[in-house]
């Protein structure tokens, strides 16, 4: 789903004619694989490792961007509390963003993206059902997302 959501990213960029920083793309996918070799409380002190990581390179950019993209609402979440704990918030031009509106995620105040997830259950066991069945999966399958505004407010 995140490669999905990358390419989404992309594909918006493009269509926008808005060009692709790669400076931008702070996050990095082969550290991050590590995470799911770790045990819990290994990936407590990774995810906060991790989350230096990334607040390290943007704060190293010289042209900031307004918004960081996040797979989902707990990478959001988490990386807004990585930048509120090491410097009491965060920065005022900035706004974290994530993809899922999971009910938590209204206390953040941050935007996100929406998904259905009655359709994508629903998807979901249709696909495992053609898999048990050894039907192959020739389609790509979208389902509808829709932005979800909220702006965080300003300690």
């Amino acid at each position: 789903p995140e490669q999905n959501r990358f390419n989404g990213y992309i594909t918006a960029l493009l269509e926008n004619n808005i060009p692709l920083k790669g400076e931008y793309l702070l996050g990095n996918s082969d550290l991050f694989r590590q995470y799911y070799k770790k045990t819990s409380k290994q990936r407590l002190d990774f995810l906060i490792d991790y989350n230096d990581y990334i607040i390290d390179k943007y704060l190293k950019l010289t042209d900031k961007p307004e918004v960081i993209c996040c797979a989902n609402d707990n990478d959001a979440l988490n990386l807004m509390y990585r930048f509120k704990s090491r410097f009491g918030e965060i920065p005022k031009d900035l706004i974290v963003t994530g993809f899922d509106n999971l009910d938590f995620d209204i206390l953040s105040g941050s935007p996100t993206i929406e998904q259905d997830s009655f359709a994508l259950g629903k998807v979901a066991i249709e696909v495992a059902l053609q898999l048990i069945n050894n039907i192959r999966i020739s389609n790509l399958i979208e389902i509808d997302a829709k932005p979800i505004l909220r702006y965080p407010a300003q300690s």
